[in-house]
C-alpha cells in the first residue's frame, strides 16, 4: 500500500512518495497480503499531513551580469530527475523568475537556456533546495556551463528508477 508512487509533488497530490506502514524508503515497505475467501484484517496505516507550497524566486544573468531573458527554469525533486517538466516557467525580460515548490521536498533548481540542441544549451550550477532552504532573498543563478544541466541526469535518473522497481 502507498500514496504518491510515480511522481513529486503536485497541487492535486501535495505528497511525498509514502508507503505502508509509514516510510518513504521503499526498502522498509511492509508487504500486505490479500487473500482469497472471507475475512477481515486492520492495518493502521497514517497518512503523513501534505505539503505545503512556498516560492521560489530569482533572477538568472549571463557571465557578463546581463538578466537572461526566456531561460528555462527547471525545479528537480531529487528523487525523479526525470520529471523536470512537471514544474517550469521561463524567467522575464529582467531575468527574473517565480516558482512554486513545496515545503517538504528535496529540489535542484537549473536555468537552461533554450537551444535547437542539448550541446547548444548553457546552463547555471544546479542549485539545491532542501526542505530549510531560507527562501526571504532572491535565488542569483549565472549561466556558466555548456549544456543542458537537467538532461544529462534524466536518463541517468530513469534508468535507477526502473532499476530499483524492476522495470
Amino acid at each position: 500500500m502507498c500514496i504518491n508512487l510515480a511522481r513529486t509533488p503536485s497541487k492535486d497530490m501535495p505528497y511525498a512518495r509514502y508507503f505502508y506502514p509509514g516510510t518513504e524508503d521503499p526498502s522498509h515497505a511492509g508487504v500486505i497480503i490479500v487473500e482469497q475467501g472471507p475475512g477481515t484484517a486492520t492495518y493502521r496505516f497514517p497518512i503523513p499531513a501534505p505539503q505545503k507550497q512556498r516560492v521560489v524566486e530569482g533572477f538568472v544573468y549571463w557571465p557578463d551580469g546581463r538578466p537572461a531573458e526566456k531561460v528555462g527554469i527547471l525545479l528537480e525533486d531529487v528523487r525523479w530527475p526525470w520529471q523536470t517538466n512537471v514544474i517550469s516557467t521561463t524567467t522575464d525580460p529582467k531575468g527574473q523568475f517565480e516558482i512554486s515548490a513545496f515545503n517538504g521536498t528535496a529540489y535542484r533548481i537549473h536555468a537552461v537556456t533554450m537551444a535547437r540542441t542539448i550541446n547548444e544549451s548553457v546552463s547555471a550550477e544546479p542549485l539545491a533546495l532542501s526542505p530549510g532552504t531560507d527562501l526571504s532573498k532572491p535565488l542569483h543563478l549565472i549561466l556558466t556551463r555548456k549544456g543542458h544541466s537537467a538532461a544529462e541526469l534524466i536518463g541517468k535518473g530513469l534508468e535507477r528508477w526502473r532499476a530499483g522497481l524492476g522495470f
